[in-house]
């Protein structure tokens, strides 16, 4: 079941716990949406889950373990964009703002919300700082933010929207 996924080795969780972790991992809609509540059968490794909700459900998971550091590989990539905002004010500026928080991503949105950035390009370290920082001194990072900006600016030229997991809106 859901429940029992999420607990993953928890035991004695109150509904306090559980309100404060499926909100923070933007799992409150699909939850209402379910009939069973957490108790709904999620089949053999969530095959009856869209990628955006097992990606949450992992997020809850580790809300509800409360660890003391987070390594996040990729948090926000098989989300909506609304429920990509909704997940870095809820969970990862809001409930983790307090915890020691490694994030791996290629979403360049929230950068400025990031204390030092580790700018890798071709395997090697190409800038380490605050998004001022390599700005002013990273040509390389300098050269990737106007290369992300002008295909994203041909993307909305041409049409064509940002891949969305279209089962998770």
């Amino acid at each position: 079941t859901l429940r029992e996924n999420l607990s993953f080795g928890r035991k004695n969780l109150g509904e306090q716990d559980w309100a404060r972790a499926l909100h923070a991992a933007c799992l409150d809609e699909d939850l209402a949406q379910m009939r069973a509540g957490l108790d709904t059968e999620i089949g053999e490794r969530g095959v009856s889950l869209s990628g955006g909700q097992k990606q949450r459900i992992s997020l809850a998971r580790c809300v509800l373990q409360n660890p003391q550091l987070v390594y996040l590989d990729d948090p926000l990539s098989a989300v909506d964009p609304r429920t990509e905002a909704l997940l870095m004010e809820r969970l990862i500026l809001g409930e983790w703002k307090d915890k020691t928080r490694i994030t791996v991503t290629h979403r360049l949105e929230h950068l400025e919300h990031f204390d030092r950035i580790l700018f890798l390009s071709g395997g090697e370290v190409k800038g380490l700082g605050s998004v001022e920082e390599l700005m002013a001194f990273s040509p390389e990072f300098q050269d990737f933010i106007k290369d992300h900006a002008a295909a994203e600016s041909a993307e909305f030229d041409t049409g064509e929207s940002q891949k969305t997991d279209t089962t998770d809106e």
